[in-house]
């Protein structure tokens, strides 16, 4: 929920869900995650994957690039969330054509570990 609230909290409209065809370009789907926990006697720590994925019009890639610029940006000022210290571990992103829909379009994706502890 708290990267959520940050990329909507940049202005871009954000799914939790792949929306209906008809949505607003450009949109982000927070799409496939996995965590790997690490208890120990006191304590759980781990790695948490998210892969978040960036829609919109192929014509507007300037604008697919500074999105996901910014979303990268601000993921790695993430510092705590629900009772966690949180830092990136490690981050990578890529463009892709997109022919899935009537509309050409670039599909950005962003695929984020975080360590918690």
């Amino acid at each position: 929920m708290t990267v959520k609230k940050i990329v909507s909290g940049l202005g871009y409209v954000t799914y939790d869900y792949l929306p209906m065809d008809d949505a607003a370009y450009p949109f982000v789907f927070m799409g496939e995650d996995y965590s790997n926990d690490i208890p120990n006697k006191t304590a759980v720590h781990g790695s948490y994957n998210l892969r978040l994925h960036i829609y919109n019009d192929q014509k507007k890639r300037g604008t697919t690039s500074t999105m996901i610029l910014n979303i990268k940006q601000a993921l790695r000022e993430l510092k705590h969330t629900q009772g966690f210290y949180v830092s990136v571990n490690d981050m990578s992103d890529e463009i892709r054509q997109d022919t899935t829909t009537n509309v050409p379009l670039s599909h950005g994706i962003i695929d984020v570990e975080f360590y918690f502890n």
